[in-house]
């Protein structure tokens, strides 16, 4: 069944993930609710997919007000903060069927130096209230962050497979410098060298980088690639 793609504000509130691009260099702003609602009558929307790149809570919780009425699933994007725990209830009444958290590690360290203003420790819970409320769950994770080690790439996959129970999603990334990000602006803060841009045709430049501490791209995708193969087979046998 077609999934509809609404936008219900300008940009990110947030703003700070040091890796992160996807947000408009513009000021927030929130979309009336009543546009909102309007659209989805006019068009005889049943599923939503809301592309917003971080919605706060306040802002979801008006959401399920106007849309519980409406009877439509609906999908969105969240970081893994503790304040969300008490909302998911009533959002996953109003109709909010999946939730893709931008968890990207399980080692606080790493999640510090990319700013992403959540605790590990709060996430299990978060995962599993929404599980319990039959919200289903895909997770962001992303390997190979400047600095990481080998320890704290495990420390996402000891979590993945600790909370397996409450996941329903696993999308994982290998960490690209992106232009315009945080850490491409302030490479020598995440100990990244010799940046150089290679020009294409049609696709923005090829980035090329060093990294004089933790794991490189390509350790970090050997390392993915035997454990995740490694855990697949595994599963298989059970």
């Amino acid at each position: 069944k077609p999934i509809y793609p609404l936008k219900s504000s300008t940009t990110c509130f947030y703003k700070l993930c040091t890796f992160c691009t996807h947000f408009a260099r513009v000021p927030y702003a929130e979309y009336p609710l009543d546009t909102i609602v309007q659209t989805i009558k006019n068009h005889h929307i049943k599923y939503i997919y809301f592309i917003d790149d971080m919605i706060s809570t306040k802002r979801l919780l008006e959401l399920a007000k106007v849309l519980k009425p409406l009877n439509v699933k609906w999908w969105v994007q969240l970081r893994p903060t503790k304040d969300l725990i008490p909302a998911l209830p009533q959002l996953a009444q109003a109709g909010l069927h999946t939730i893709c958290w931008g968890v990207e590690s399980a080692n606080q360290r790493i999640l510090d130096l990319m700013k992403k203003g959540t605790h590990i420790s709060d996430i299990p819970s978060i995962l599993e209230t929404a599980h319990n409320v039959k919200i289903k769950n895909m997770v962001y994770i992303m390997f190979g962050f400047p600095t990481e080690t080998k320890d704290e790439v495990m420390h996402s996959f000891d979590f993945l497979t600790e909370n397996k129970n409450n996941i329903d999603l696993i999308c994982s990334s290998i960490f690209g410098l992106q232009h315009g990000s945080a850490i491409y602006d302030n490479p020598e803060q995440y100990h990244i060298t010799n940046v150089t841009e290679k020009q294409r045709t049609v696709l923005d430049p090829k980035i090329t980088y060093q990294i004089n501490s933790g794991l490189s791209t390509d350790q970090t995708k050997k390392i993915r690639h035997r454990h995740t193969h490694g855990r697949q087979r595994s599963a298989q046998l059970m």
